[in-house]
């Protein structure tokens, strides 16, 4: 198949987070991949991330990519910190160790 086209996309964003995709932005273009979809479809990771990277590569796109991950959840050592940060004594106890439970 050949492809054919007139492009603007700066990007090509690759989407690992789950449920979301990039709204489009007229004053940032970009090609969108969302690879989360493989797995709710039960697709071939690699072929289909081929199968874009070889579309975008048709359509004279740029060859530069950005993996968007989705963030570490947050920790109770993050909660601890920020705390802290605001001049909060705080600690992290265990379960067993809290009567009141």
């Amino acid at each position: 198949e050949c492809l054919a086209g007139s492009h603007e996309e700066k990007v090509v964003y690759i989407n690992f987070v789950e449920g979301t995709t990039l709204a489009p932005n007229g004053d940032d273009q970009a090609f969108v991949v969302d690879a989360w979809m493989t797995g709710t479809y039960n697709l071939d990771v690699p072929k289909y991330l081929i199968a874009a990277a070889s579309t975008v590569e048709q359509l004279g796109g740029p060859l530069k990519a950005k993996l968007i991950v989705p963030s570490a959840p947050l920790t109770p050592e993050d909660v601890v910190g920020v705390l802290k940060g605001r001049g909060w004594e705080a600690e992290i106890v265990k379960q067993a160790d809290v009567s009141a439970l």
